[in-house]
């Protein structure tokens, strides 16, 4: 790498205060940051201001070497500066390939910050993957709790908005037409949450304010095989029960109305959602299951007609109904339509990729769905020639659900929370580097990003 950059590179580069500012190069300073992110972007100018006289000094500002190189002072080297670096902290821009190559010379590095919540874009760069094995160096944490209220808004606007049938309204609105029908409440339904980090939890937690029935899933509820089938008590006592395991999975989905999956990107995870567990929320009769057309120009795949004694082969347990259970005190909703009447709705607010998109478009064909509503999926962005968006009733966002007008301030602001808790635990007297990182380590909480699961 060069050493130095022109001047005019230099000035159209560097954020306010850092080149050319005495109080960077003057200051007593105990911990060097690399910022990889937009020089000129409002969130790293956040991150500047409040970091400035602290102990954390700024040391260079970037997304890529040469924004790195101009945000320098001076003709400094920038693999010296990088090899002095103890934190990083990437707010985005910056490619696998220059962030892979900055990981390699950034030999000090003892803690490494997404200002995401999922990390697999990380975690796929060979020079982290390979520290794995190594909770410590470095520290991998994230900004989880920035996006749970808007992940878990968007997933009950979702479920209210196939309860009221908003895809009917609309077609009435565009033909000027009044006609009165019948909708669906939210109370009373049931809800799986598939996925009971922080923003399952927050999203079964708004559910419950809605009156819904919350069930969860998660990779393992560390009570055997015979706890991730029945279900576990949840400790929170959000969920009515939580479920584990792939039989605990298809065991719960035969009970839902709605689906909402939210689990981060690993291997383990990659297509989990695929036709067994469309099956598993198929609730339509034998005849409807022979009588189903498709969508037109999209072509069907092998498995789409399912025969009842193909589906019984799907079932998890004899003592599982296929119909959800009815809502609570349900006599006295006063003719509201029973929960056995509803197709399921598929919420997807986690990563595409975790869906198999042919199984859910076969799904949405055949009529195993009522609909799906998808902030995430696989492929991103979606060609315009896809089959998703041939579908009426799949509501479809860009990704972009949590991407609120503060969300990048608050996900800078997570990470200033995390350096004062790295502060006070560098702080110890007489522990080891190791020790210090440890205290960090189990300081920083739900944030610390288990390299090895990959959230």
């Amino acid at each position: 790498l060069a050493s130095s950059s022109s001047s005019s590179a230099s000035a159209a580069a560097t954020p306010p205060g850092l080149s050319g500012n005495a109080s960077w190069s003057t200051m007593s300073r105990s911990y060097n940051v690399v910022i990889f992110g937009k020089p000129n972007a409002s969130e790293v100018a956040l991150l500047m201001r409040r970091l400035n006289n602290t102990s954390f000094h700024v040391l260079a500002v970037g997304r890529n070497i040469t924004e790195l190189k101009g945000s320098l002072k001076g003709s400094s080297d920038i693999n010296d500066t990088l090899k002095q670096a103890d934190i990083a902290v990437v707010c985005g821009g910056t490619s696998p390939t220059d962030l892979n190559t900055c990981l390699a010379v950034m030999q000090k590095l003892r803690w490494l910050h997404s200002c995401s919540a999922g990390v697999e874009h990380l975690m796929s760069i060979p020079n982290l993957a390979q520290t794995a094995g190594n909770p410590l160096r470095p520290i991998l944490t994230n900004a989880r709790g920035v996006y749970r209220f808007s992940l878990a808004e968007y997933v009950l606007y979702a479920c209210k908005y196939f309860a009221l049938d908003q895809v009917r309204l609309d077609s009435q609105k565009a033909k000027g037409e009044w006609t009165s029908f019948e909708t669906c409440e939210l109370r009373g339904r049931t809800i799986g949450v598939v996925g009971f980090g922080d923003i399952g939890k927050a999203t079964a937690t708004l559910a419950r304010a809605f009156g819904m029935n919350v069930l969860a899933h998660r990779r393992d509820t560390g009570e055997g095989e015979a706890g991730n089938l029945n279900g576990v008590a949840d400790t929170n006592g959000v969920a009515a029960r939580v479920y584990g395991g792939k039989k605990g999975l298809l065991r719960m989905l035969r009970q839902c109305e709605f689906v909402c999956l939210v689990t981060p990107l690993t291997e383990e995870t990659v297509n989990m959602f695929s036709t067994e567990e469309f099956l598993a929320l198929d609730r339509r009769t034998a005849n409807e299951k022979g009588q189903r057309a498709f969508v037109p120009g999209v072509e069907p795949m092998q498995h789409h007609l399912v025969t009842p004694s193909s589906r019984e082969t799907t079932a998890v347990s004899p003592h599982v109904p296929a119909s959800p259970p009815p809502a609570p005190d349900d006599d006295a909703l006063d003719g509201a339509d029973g929960a056995s009447g509803l197709a399921p709705v598929f919420i997807n607010i986690g990563r595409g990729k975790c869906c198999d998109t042919s199984a859910l478009v076969e799904a949405l064909q055949v009529g195993i769905l009522r609909g799906a509503a998808l902030d995430v999926t696989a492929p991103e962005p979606l060609p315009s020639n896809h089959a998703l968006w041939k579908f009426k009733n799949v509501l479809i966002s860009p990704h972009n659900a949590d991407k609120t007008t503060y969300f990048q301030k608050e996900s800078v602001l997570k990470f200033v929370e995390l350096t004062k808790v790295y502060s006070k635990a560098m702080r110890g007297g007489g522990a080891s580097d190791d020790d210090r990182l440890r205290r960090f380590y189990e300081s920083a909480g739900g944030n610390v990003v288990d390299k090895m699961s990959g959230y």
